[in-house]
């Protein structure tokens, strides 16, 4: 399965997706899909589950602000699990 970690910009997404990679999570920056876009363009580092919990513990210890968390399904469903 996959994450989903949404952001604002794409520039915001990039910063993260980079900020993770040099910290062993790699991961793609992708479009967010429009069923949980926020408003207007929305971006998201795309990232295996496993790491989604290091991830986010890795970003908020560096304040990397992010919006709402989802977990891509098999069936292509997504599941919010955080924010």
């Amino acid at each position: 399965m996959s994450a989903l970690i949404l952001f604002r910009t794409l520039l915001y997404a990039q910063r993260a997706q980079r900020f993770l990679a040099q910290n062993g999570i790699p991961g793609t920056v992708v479009k967010a899909p429009r069923s949980v876009e926020d408003r207007g363009c929305t971006y998201a580092v795309r990232l295996a589950d496993r790491r989604r919990v290091r991830a986010l513990e890795l970003m908020e210890r560096q304040r990397i602000d992010h919006g709402r968390v989802f977990v891509l399904r098999p069936d292509d469903t997504l599941v919010e699990v955080g924010p």
